[in-house]
């Protein structure tokens, strides 16, 4: 039977999905789960069981599917069951259903985000530009990194129906937190706002410190700059990216809002037009 690919891939982090809820609230209290996060907790690790056994009958995988027929009886009313391992803690359940998913996901070719899918991440993000920086969609333009947070997520959103804003991450590496999350890709994507030099050279010195290496569950980090006006070349960025730690899944993406709201571009003219017409 031949599988197709995107029905099987959406299945596959469906079931991650849950897992991450469930794991995230275990890492957020230690086991000491409210009422309502126990029941939510339960709900997704059930869940995961669910569509991993829905999976499994629709691969035609029989022996798998009895192997956790009998796990999910064994489970019942044990769902939170947690160890304590090198890492934190981890939910007894949730890395058994783990090691079935991810197998499912390796034999089918499922495992690495291409190539290709980050591409072309990379390049709606670059095109949102236009947007984020509309007179016709916005009164001002971007004036904070709530502000592109808000713009560029909404544009994504369009894209990756998963997207997760200021995800909760399992172990998070110190001082750093993911502002959008694509659990289809794999991929964090962390926002700066940059307005002036010294602005600038902080986060440039930020990127190239290394602190904030990626969690064992994404693959890829990207950094989307958005500037004024330019205050580094595009080569200083890039090379403050590749002080920080070679070799690891990153990206950066400069933003120039000079480029689309200087007096002499389209949407410049068009919004001093507007202020005019304003005032």
């Amino acid at each position: 039977m031949k599988t197709v690919i995107y029905p099987l891939n959406y299945a596959v982090n469906a079931i991650k999905n849950s897992l991450h809820q469930a794991e995230d609230s275990l890492y957020r209290n230690g086991g000491a789960y409210s009422d309502e996060e126990r029941l939510i907790a339960e709900h997704s690790v059930e869940r995961a069981f669910i569509g991993l056994l829905i999976l499994c009958e629709h691969l035609g995988l029989g022996h798998a599917l009895q192997q956790i027929e009998g796990l999910f009886q064994e489970a019942k009313g044990h769902f939170l069951d947690y160890k304590m391992g090198p890492d934190g803690p981890y939910l007894i359940w949730g890395e058994k259903i783990r090691h079935y998913v991810d197998g499912i996901a390796a034999a089918h070719g499922l495992e690495t985000t291409s190539a290709a899918d980050i591409t072309a991440l990379k390049e709606i993000i670059k095109r949102t530009l236009h947007v984020i920086c509309s007179p016709n969609l916005f009164p001002a333009l971007p004036a904070s990194k709530a502000d592109i947070h808000d713009r560029i997520e909404a544009i994504l959103k369009c894209h990756f129906d998963d997207l997760k804003r200021t995800p909760v991450l399992l172990r998070p590496p110190r001082h750093f937190a993911a502002d959008s999350a694509i659990p289809s890709l794999k991929t964090l994507i962390e926002y700066q706002f940059v307005d002036t030099l010294p602005t600038a050279t902080l986060v440039a010195e930020y990127i190239s410190a290394g602190i904030h290496s990626t969690c064992p569950q994404w693959e890829h980090l990207l950094r989307v700059v958005y500037e004024t006006r330019p205050f580094l070349s595009e080569e200083e960025w890039i090379a403050s990216l590749q002080d920080g730690e070679p070799g690891r899944p990153y990206s950066i993406i400069i933003l120039t809002g000079d480029k689309s709201t200087s007096p002499n571009s389209m949407f410049g003219r068009l919004s001093a037009t507007l202020n005019k017409v304003r005032r």
